[in-house]
C-alpha cells in the first residue's frame, strides 16, 4: 500500500519536472528567468490579436462574395465613419492636457453626469 502512494507522488513530481522543462523551452530567451509570466502573458496577447487579425482578413473575402457590391460599400463607409471618429477622439484629447480616457472626454463635454455615464457604459 505505502509503495503505491510513493509511486504516486514520484509520478506527479516527474509530470511537474515534464511540465517545467516544456515551459522553459516554450518560453523566448529573456534576460532574466526569474519570473517568466510577463513574456508569456506578452506572447499570448500578440497570439491573440494575430489570430483575430487573420480571421478578418480571411473573412473580408467571403463576406465581399456574399454582399456583393453594396457590402463593400458599406464596409468602406464604415471604414471612413471609424477613421472620421478616430481623428475626433484625437482632437478631443489634444485640446487639453491630462484627458487620457474616454470618462475623462464625458467629464469635460458634459461634467460629471457625464463622466459617470461613460463609465457606466464601459
Amino acid at each position: 500500500m505505502m509503495n503505491m502512494g510513493r509511486k504516486c507522488l514520484v509520478d506527479k513530481k516527474e509530470k511537474i519536472m515534464e511540465m517545467n522543462l516544456m515551459l522553459l523551452i516554450l518560453l523566448p530567451k529573456t534576460s532574466s528567468r526569474t519570473n517568466p509570466i510577463p513574456t508569456l502573458l506578452h506572447g499570448l496577447k500578440v497570439t491573440g490579436i494575430n489570430m483575430l487579425c487573420g480571421v478578418g482578413i480571411l473573412s473580408t473575402s467571403y463576406a465581399a462574395k456574399e454582399g456583393g457590391w453594396l457590402g463593400l460599400i458599406i464596409l468602406f463607409t464604415f471604414a471612413l465613419l471609424s477613421f472620421y471618429t478616430r481623428l475626433l477622439l484625437r482632437r478631443c484629447l489634444d485640446t487639453q492636457s491630462g484627458l487620457e480616457t474616454y470618462p475623462d472626454i464625458g467629464q469635460v463635454a458634459f461634467g460629471t453626469t457625464g463622466r459617470i455615464a461613460i463609465s457606466v457604459s464601459l
